[in-house]
């Protein structure tokens, strides 16, 4: 039997430490322990270095299409409260609130990236386009008819400033193609965690191999 084997492939590491541990239920616990150990070790390996190398970037894009979302909410109610305490304004006035609060909306719900709401504004989807009409929105705010109350002024300022910011960050990352690695960032990191949920279900089907294998030759040892 020795002579007819020579020429096959060795056995891996896991396997011959089941096969050197099946006399002992021990040495077939410590063999299945090890071979879960290095498991995961190489599971480790493969998903925890590009995550900490996209995260980063993936994490900056997050906070800031939270904090324009935010901004954009507050500068719609902000043009609704201006519309509600100038009453004695003429009428253009209040269309122009109206105007400025259903625009800065569009940059909230933009900034959610809702598929449905960027399907029909598609425009929207690129980042220089998107850098543009919040700029935009920012300036028709900017030069709003404020009202004669301090807060509500302050208010106006800080939000048609951060907007105008905001609108030409995302022009000029629009233009380095910055959203396109975003995505490629994003599909490459929904490929990693399907990767892993793959190696993870591999790793338990292995492992359950193994221990009916150990099993066998443990029952094979007993004839």
């Amino acid at each position: 039997f020795w002579r007819q084997n020579q020429d096959a492939p060795p056995l891996s590491s896991g396997m011959q430490l089941i096969w050197r541990g099946a006399n002992s239920p021990r040495g077939s616990d410590a063999a299945r322990k090890a071979a879960r150990r290095s498991d995961r070790g190489a599971m480790n390996r493969v998903s925890e270095r590009p995550e900490r190398a996209n995260s980063y970037f993936l994490r900056f894009c997050t906070v800031l299409d939270a904090v324009t979302a935010a901004f954009g909410g507050a500068s719609s109610l902000l043009s609704m409260a201006c519309a509600a305490v100038q009453v004695e304004e003429p009428l253009l006035v209040h269309s122009l609130y109206i105007y400025v609060a259903g625009l800065s909306l569009v940059v909230s719900l933009a900034e959610t990236e809702w598929k449905w709401f960027l399907k029909h504004m598609s425009f929207l989807e690129s980042w220089v386009f998107r850098g543009a009409f919040i700029g935009l929105v920012g300036n028709v705010l900017w030069c709003m008819p404020s009202p004669e109350i301090g807060f509500l002024e302050l208010l106006q300022t800080v939000i048609s400033l951060y907007l105008l910011c905001a609108g030409a960050l995302y022009a000029v990352l629009g233009l380095m193609c910055f959203r396109q690695l975003r995505l490629r960032q994003l599909r490459r990191a929904g490929e990693l965690k399907r990767m892993r949920q793959e190696m993870e279900q591999l790793a338990s089907q292995k492992h359950e191999i193994e221990r009916l294998m150990a099993d066998t030759a443990t029952k094979l040892q007993k004839l």
